[in-house]
């Protein structure tokens, strides 16, 4: 085979692959599934952290899972003597979680020997205890010598856990870059700060013995001042620094629009530095660039000089729809390749895919070093979604890349095992798939088809609730989601950011992409209009109420939905009418840490002249499923227009349902 997978009957992904000494390949990410049958590895928790070892033929040596009963995750790995070490995050205080520190989650390194023991192993983070807040996530990790250097974010919240003595940080997720000795000492750490979110999330080693940092910020202050973002609004800017071997900042530099860019990789080349990431903007340094000019993200690839002060070309890749990359390599001196995903299928994949209908498909772009034309472009996958993270190039001079599938099609013929599997898929030097992997053979229990039962009417709370990812688990069980705040908290489902398919891609936007979240909000009454056709109408439909970014405090009424036949009504009106079915949910996005996001009176919007009450930066979530006509706008009232990237959103979510009982 070109590719060997991993999985179970649920989600599982590999983040990063790294060649081993002994010529095979180390992978890392995430599973959900309950088991992975062949090998026997059961799940702790919701997400676990996975780490797989694989012999050079593609045959699997040893795995495990890492983690607690929360959600865990390995993001990158390194070969050191003796064995392995992973760095990722953890939402768990239970397990394989030691010292955890507290806050939303804290960043983990493990380290593993040859046969896949755990020999070392650390929580690291702030105990946040003021407000247990905050998020601690290690990203990439490279070796240098016998040393290990890592990058990533800390929450700076706190003056406790790992940053007792800190001084200098601003209450916000600051970028942190460590390096430590092999018995994992610290020799230094530097932070770089700003009064919003900084995001570490690649690091490479220079020809000079320096340090190079990709990432994102929010900010323009602080360490960010200069380089920070360029308009009145506050939004990611794509950001590179060069640190010397002792952690001081030697360069910074900035690629801004005035939406959102961010870096996720880079790479040295004889004359400078190339960048790879992704883009919102159509202006600033994205000026001409953007290729649709609609709202949707560009997969970016910047070239710099080695003093980081000019750009010495720019290019973006995609089409109508989300184009992304993620991870680059040095192919030779004068061609890189470029690695991410693309969901669209006219301008830059114009002939390399049919249409996607916002699937995404995996992609390989080679680039000319020397001006940035591309010199080839590939897809890999089927007919749903396939995104490669990250690539490595093999002593033997191929390229492996790795990712996740939910294809049984075309280049991944009959061998998906659940919903997504990780995939490690390996090229010849001439991008040619190279077919001497061994891909096992799996016996996986085949998940139940569901049989929805949607009740009589709607239900001022509804306990368990079932979906077509599994539709004999309740969802609960293994929904991701932060201490709900309870009391006063008249949500009737509190899991319904869950309400949704496992495959990402099947949850389609319907309304035009003004701001992050679709429609900018108004003031007073307003109707939001769908302006794209729906894949089947009788889906079900989901309607996002995002005011948290800077909107304040706010409240809504009067929600009516309308259809294609003319119908105007409230929800219970709906279902009274037979417009949708009686199983709704309303939820107001609310918990322990910040309960005065809570619309206090949430439940109330399904009634006639129904009012939410006001929320400090509120959330809501409304899950309906249309019946005998086609949905096509919702009509509501706010108390306040929305500021920055706030707005309301309108999706359709397909190849899914819901049902009020398991199917047996």
């Amino acid at each position: 085979s070109h590719y060997v997978s991993y999985g179970g009957k649920y989600l599982d992904e590999f983040r990063a692959v790294k060649e081993t000494s002994d010529g095979g390949y180390i992978a890392v990410g995430k599973s959900n599934s309950e088991v992975i049958t062949k090998y026997g590895n059961t799940s702790k928790g919701k997400n676990d952290a996975i780490i797989v070892k694989y012999k050079s033929d593609g045959t699997l040596e040893w795995s495990h899972n890492y983690g607690g009963s929360k959600d865990d995750l390995f993001n990158d790995v390194v070969e050191v003597t003796g064995g392995y070490v992973v760095v990722g995050t953890t939402y768990s205080n239970d397990g394989d979680i030691v010292e955890y520190k507290g806050g939303d989650n804290d960043a983990i390194i493990v380290k593993y020997d040859n046969n896949g023991n755990i020999v070392y192993k650390r929580s690291y983070g702030s105990d946040n205890t003021e407000n247990n807040s905050g998020s601690e996530v290690f990203h990439s990790i490279i070796k240098d010598g016998n040393d290990l250097v890592i990058v990533g974010t800390l929450a700076g919240f706190g003056d406790d856990g790992d940053l007792t003595g800190v001084t200098g940080l601003v209450r916000a997720n600051e970028g942190v870059i460590i390096k430590m000795d092999s018995n994992f000492n610290t020799l230094w750490r530097d932070f770089f700060v700003g009064t919003f979110n900084e995001v570490f999330q690649s690091i490479t080693k220079t020809n000079d013995n320096h340090y190079l940092v990709v990432g994102s910020s929010s900010s323009n202050d602080y360490d960010v001042a200069g380089i920070g973002f360029a308009t009145p609004s506050y939004q990611n800017e794509a950001i590179i620094l060069k640190y010397d071997n002792s952690g001081n900042i030697i360069n910074k530099k900035s690629f801004r629009g005035s939406k959102h860019e961010a870096f996720n990789s880079i790479t040295e080349v004889n004359d400078g530095y190339i960048a790879v990431g992704e883009s919102y903007s159509n202006d600033y340094d994205m000026e001409g660039l953007n290729k649709a000019n609609n709202g949707y993200l560009d997969g970016i690839v910047v070239k710099y000089d080695k003093n980081l002060e000019n750009i010495l070309w720019k290019k973006s890749f995609g089409g109508t729809n989300n184009d992304s990359y993620h991870d680059l390599l040095l192919s030779n001196d004068n061609e890189i390749l470029v690695t991410g995903y693309s969901k669209s299928s006219d301008m830059d994949m114009q002939g390399l895919v049919t249409e996607t209908n916002g699937y995404s498909n995996a992609i390989i772009v080679s680039y000319n070093v020397s001006n940035g034309n591309v010199i080839t472009k590939k897809v890999f996958g089927g007919t749903n979604s396939d995104i490669f993270y990250s690539a490595i190039k093999t002593t033997d001079n191929h390229y492996v890349m790795t990712g996740k599938t939910f294809s049984n099609d075309n280049n991944l013929k009959n061998f998906n095992k659940g919903h997504s599997d990780g995939i490690i898929v390996k090229y010849d030097s001439n991008l040619n798939l190279v077919k001497n992997l061994k891909e096992p053979v799996v016996i996986i229990d085949k998940l139940k088809t569901i049989v929805p039962n949607y009740g009589t009417d709607i239900s001022l709370k509804y306990d368990n609730l079932y979906t077509s990812n599994d539709p004999a688990k309740d969802l609960k069980s293994w929904c991701t989601n932060s201490q709900q705040h309870l009391e006063g908290n008249t949500s009737n489902y509190f899991y319904s950011n869950c309400l949704k398919s496992f495959n990402e891609d099947d949850r389609r936007l319907l309304v035009e992409m003004e701001v992050g979240n679709g429609l900018k909000m108004y003031a007073g009454e307003y109707e939001y209009k769908i302006t794209q056709n729906t894949t089947n109408i009788n889906n079900w439909h989901q309607i996002v109420i995002a005011n948290s970014g800077s909107s304040g405090s706010v409240g809504y009424s009067n929600l009516k939905l309308k259809f294609a036949d003319g119908y105007v009504g409230h929800i219970t009106d709906a279902i009274d009418k037979g417009y949708i079915e009686p199983l709704v949910t309303v939820w107001s996005y609310s918990t322990t840490v910040r309960p005065i996001y809570l619309l206090p009176n949430v439940i109330d919007i399904i009634n006639e002249n129904g009012n939410t009450g006001v929320g400090s930066f509120p959330t809501m979530y409304i899950h309906f499923k249309p019946k005998k006509s086609r949905f096509v706008s919702v009509i509501l009232t706010s108390t306040a227009k929305s500021a920055n990237n706030d707005g309301l959103g309108i999706y359709e979510i397909r190849n899914f349902d819901i049902s009020i009982a398991k199917t047996e």
